[in-house]
């Protein structure tokens, strides 16, 4: 089984039948921003942090597919 980055995190639907909320990938790269923010609070570099969130997203993704492939 696949995860795509564009799935929903906590799947739910708006009252005119449009997905609502937030994306896995959108999800995943606030998480480790959360993370990142709290170790780097004084840091200057805000664009750099938001870019290295969604590639860590990304890898984790990535991983999760991986991984599911093998478990199959």
């Amino acid at each position: 089984m696949t995860t795509s980055p564009n799935d929903p995190v906590f799947a739910h639907w708006s009252p005119t039948g449009q997905q609502a909320g937030l994306t896995k990938r959108e999800y995943f790269a606030a998480m480790a921003m959360q993370a990142m923010v709290t170790v780097n609070r004084f840091d200057p570099r805000k664009e750099y942090l938001a870019s290295l969130s969604v590639e860590n997203a990304d890898a984790l993704i990535a991983v999760l597919n991986k991984e599911g492939q093998a478990n199959g």
